[in-house]
């Protein structure tokens, strides 16, 4: 790794959501050729779980976030920690490693609205069942300019022989994205490796190909050479070594985006918040678009939050997210109802 990688920790945003109500799948990753940068989820031997996003430089790390913010309305980072690869896991860790199950890399991923696959991990990870395990899933991602392709492989359009006309639009409107090369890495230390490492498959198992097929199969390294040469690459986070077939590697840039194990923080309530809390308003406070004198403050989900009828002033006591919500009001101003519920998420949860 070099002297000038950056790891932040994330913060958790919320769902998209269609006019339905239904969770909409995330919109394509735009970035520029070249660019490398990596993701990792770590789990400590405590059970504190957290993620963080990394690059080769602060500049990297800058169009990844401004990308990610697109792609995931309110993903934001936080604090600049180190790199969860300790000297413990690269000594004495189990590697775990994801090939592609899929002859190629133009069968499309099946893609899902409404699915979290990440909160199922982040679960997991979190149980108390793998009291004093620790575990690394780190994801590598890296924009080639173009879809790969090995010496001998079949080329799209022969490759488009083969399937059903009727799917092709299908097919085209996939390539025509952004591709992105992919590799999935883990390493695992302590008494229960092998819970973990189904943990970590359960995940890897869940993103099926339209092949008909999981996208990726799970499997350790073995040999002591080979075992030392990818720790080296886990630890450098370089795509050069240790890395999957060019016909077979890419994903698109939709894909991309809904592989990053981000879940929606409704499905973490023990998540240590940080910023703004939010939450529920009571009933008496969701505004109605028909009467004209509700004061429409704010919102939450769906629902429209407005100034208590009792209230006669307002003003906002300190910059978005700071952490204040304190509102003046007139001494004859009612409590607005019970503290509300934590809005966002450091990535810090600790297993029950």
């Amino acid at each position: 790794m070099s002297d000038a990688a950056v790891h932040r920790l994330v913060a958790i945003p919320g769902p998209r959501l269609n006019p339905e109500g239904k969770t909409c799948l995330r919109p394509p990753l735009m970035l520029p050729p070249g660019l490398e940068w990596w993701l990792e989820l770590h789990r400590g031997a405590d059970g504190s779980v957290c993620v963080c996003l990394g690059a080769h430089s602060a500049w990297s790390l800058t169009s990844v976030v401004t990308a990610l913010g697109e792609a995931i309305p309110g993903v934001e980072l936080t604090t600049t920690t180190t790199c969860p690869l300790g000297p413990s896991l690269l000594s004495r860790g189990t590697p775990l490693r994801a090939k592609a199950a899929v002859p190629t890399h133009y069968w499309p991923m099946q893609l899902r609205g409404g699915l979290d696959r990440a909160g199922p991990l982040i679960h997991l990870l979190g149980s108390p069942q793998l009291d004093g395990e620790e575990v690394l899933l780190q994801l590598l991602f890296r924009s080639p300019g173009g879809w790969e392709r090995g010496w001998f492989g079949a080329s799209y359009e022969s490759f488009l022989t083969g399937i059903d006309p009727r799917q092709r639009p299908l097919f085209d409107r996939r390539i025509a994205e952004p591709p992105f090369h992919v590799e999935i890495r883990a390493a695992l230390l302590g008494p229960h490796d092998w819970l973990a490492a189904r943990a970590v498959d359960q995940w890897a198992a869940s993103w099926m190909s339209m092949h008909g097929s999981a996208q990726w199969r799970l499997g350790p390294v073995r040999g002591r050479r080979r075992r030392e040469r990818f720790f080296q690459s886990m630890r450098d986070h370089d795509l050069t070594r240790c890395v999957g077939k060019n016909g077979r590697r890419d994903v698109s840039a939709s894909e991309a985006s809904a592989l990053l194990p981000i879940p929606w923080r409704e499905r973490h309530p023990n998540l240590t918040y940080v910023g703004a809390p939010t939450g529920v308003p009571p009933t008496e406070l969701v505004a109605d678009v028909r009467r004209p004198s509700d004061v429409i403050v704010g919102s939450s989900g769906s629902d429209l939050v407005r100034l208590p009828p009792s209230w006669h002033h307002l003003a906002i006591v300190g910059r978005t997210r700071s952490g204040s919500r304190r509102l003046p009001r007139t001494s004859r101003s009612k409590s607005s109802g019970p503290n509300p519920g934590p809005r966002w998420s450091s990535w810090s949860q600790r297993g029950s």
